[in-house]
């Protein structure tokens, strides 16, 4: 009886030592690659320093790669962020389409509205660059420069012969028609 007990521990630790040699195999023969790549630290060893100044070693990291390679396509686009305005007015298809007809050839929502204080004061500007025949490029520098002027002064100066008042009056009721 004492040499069966003997004889079962000794299978039980032969077992538990030569368990682990034949976990990482998976079903797979031994030493055959597979899985995903391994880092595998590289041994390294200080050795003391027998003349001049103390040496430092650092250890590499060496990455294996097993199995197939993979290859992954990425393709990452990069787009400005909208503007709050331009994003409030996409928001809405009906509006944006009216709006987008209004833009000068070649300049997109965001483009147009970046700079302005709000909805309103933007789509102002665009009935009042259609109105008058105000380039839109124009009054919106007029408006948001470093000088910032009103909608009106910005009419004044760019065309002294319009009665502003009237002009801002009128882009103004367009712009409520639009938005509600």
């Amino acid at each position: 009886m004492r040499s069966a007990q003997i004889l079962a521990g000794a299978v039980v630790i032969a077992g538990l030592a030569i368990g682990p040699a034949f976990a990482d195999q998976h079903g797979h023969p031994a030493n055959t690659p597979h899985g995903i790549p391994h880092a595998t630290p590289t041994p390294t060893t200080a050795t003391a320093p027998t003349h001049g100044s103390p040496r430092t070693t650092t250890p590499t990291t060496t990455t294996r790669t097993h199995g197939k390679p993979h290859t992954t396509t990425a393709t990452t686009t990069t787009t400005a962020p909208m503007n709050p305005i331009a994003a409030k007015i996409s928001s809405h298809p009906q509006q944006a389409a009216r709006i987008e007809r209004m833009l000068p050839a070649g300049m997109t929502l965001n483009q147009a509205s970046l700079g302005f204080r709000n909805q309103g004061q933007f789509i102002a500007a665009l009935h009042v660059s259609q109105n008058l025949h105000i380039p839109f490029a124009d009054l919106k520098r007029a408006m948001i420069g470093p000088n910032a002027m009103s909608l009106g002064q910005a009419i004044h100066t760019l065309r002294p012969s319009a009665n502003a008042g009237a002009a801002v009056r009128r882009a103004n009721t367009q712009t409520h028609s639009d938005v509600h």
